[in-house]
């Protein structure tokens, strides 16, 4: 496993974390799990984008439906939109 891709997968995750791209956040922070199931920072990731995700929902902002359906069957009760 070359170390540096699951890194740069980390820091792609964080990098839309931080523009409020939170589906794509989690896709990229999933992948950099699928190499390194260790990596504690993407499960971080994960979790923060989750969590800001029903912050969001609850203040009524809108998003679309995440790229894939087991995003959208994990967090059903945040009311995805179609």
């Amino acid at each position: 496993m070359d170390e540096n891709t699951w890194i740069a997968l980390v820091h792609e995750s964080y990098k839309y974390g931080v523009k409020g791209d939170y589906w794509k956040s989690i896709e990229f922070a999933k992948k950099a799990l699928e190499l390194n199931p260790r990596a504690s920072e993407a499960w971080r990731l994960i979790g923060n984008a989750y969590e800001f995700l029903g912050d969001a929902l609850k203040e009524g902002r809108k998003f679309p439906r995440p790229h894939n359906e087991e995003s959208c069957a994990i967090f059903d009760q945040l009311k995805c939109i179609p």
